[in-house]
């Protein structure tokens, strides 16, 4: 994760700690929306891939992640180095990602990111057998829905999955020129008014991250090799991993209101 050197985590005060508060060191930096006006082009290119690559290792690795994707709980500072850079001068030059304000962290099961991950890697390979197999085995569908509901959601899960298709492996994928966010937005009322159950609970802080971790990458635009770092992660699963639709779900019509994006509804 050669990315992930770049990232900060300022230091805690211990001694100004409570139950309720964490207090950290400052951390000098722009969030990323303002610092993108004026970084180079292969600026923005590593700030994006390092973005996206700690999201897939929260989630997919660690299992915990911070899930509040506002762009001031990511600061750039330029005057540390790691990732500004003008490759055609050969020059490397300076900038660091820090990461604050933890309050929105939170742990996921292995049982369901095994499955989540085997559900994201059957949507960029445009598997629409395996995106209904691990969409109700994660409690996203029933196994009832009509038609109308499936295609709908197997057509927005193809283009969530995009990013990471082989598709895109050897040129990249423009996160701004192919508008992801958009093009998903369109199945949203479709998926509202015909879906029979809410997503499980992980999904709506979970989703949070990953459709902000998108738009940082259109708001930077970049273009990324994402395969490789799904491919990654892939090649690690244990196939013995198993979760059952019961212990999936999790959940409860009260949890129904519209709290994650309909393009990983």
């Amino acid at each position: 994760h050669a990315h992930l050197r770049d990232i900060h985590v300022p230091d805690i005060v211990p001694q100004l700690c409570t139950d309720r508060v964490l207090t950290s060191h400052y951390a000098a930096g722009l969030p990323i929306d303002q610092a993108a006006a004026s970084l180079s082009h292969n600026a923005r290119q590593k700030l994006a891939e390092t973005l996206l690559e700690l999201t897939i290792c929260e989630l997919f690795q660690f299992r915990f992640m911070q899930t509040d994707p506002n762009f001031s709980n990511f600061l750039f500072d330029a005057r540390w180095s790691a990732i500004d850079a003008d490759a055609k001068e050969g020059k490397r030059g300076c900038g660091r990602l820090t990461m604050v304000d933890f309050g929105a962290a939170r742990e996921f099961e292995r049982a369901f990111v095994d499955n989540y991950l085997r559900m994201v890697w059957s949507c960029a390979e445009r598997d629409r057998e395996g995106v209904l197999h691990y969409s109700k085995l994660l409690g996203f569908l029933t196994g009832e829905e009509s038609r109308t509901m499936l295609e709908a959601h197997t057509a927005a899960a193809f283009v969530v999955g995009e990013p990471f298709s082989a598709q895109f492996a050897q040129t990249g994928y423009d996160f701004y020129e192919r508008n992801v966010s958009g093009r998903t937005a369109a199945f949203g009322r479709t998926i509202m008014e015909n879906r029979l159950c809410p997503p499980p609970v992980e999904a709506y802080a979970l989703h949070r991250r990953l459709s902000g971790a998108y738009l940082m990458c259109m708001r930077l635009r970049a273009t990324i090799k994402c395969r490789p770092m799904l491919e990654h992660v892939y090649s690690h699963l244990d196939q013995s991993t198993s979760l059952s639709p019961n212990s999936a779900r999790g959940t409860s019509a009260s949890n129904a209101q519209s709290l994650s994006s309909p393009a990983f509804a």
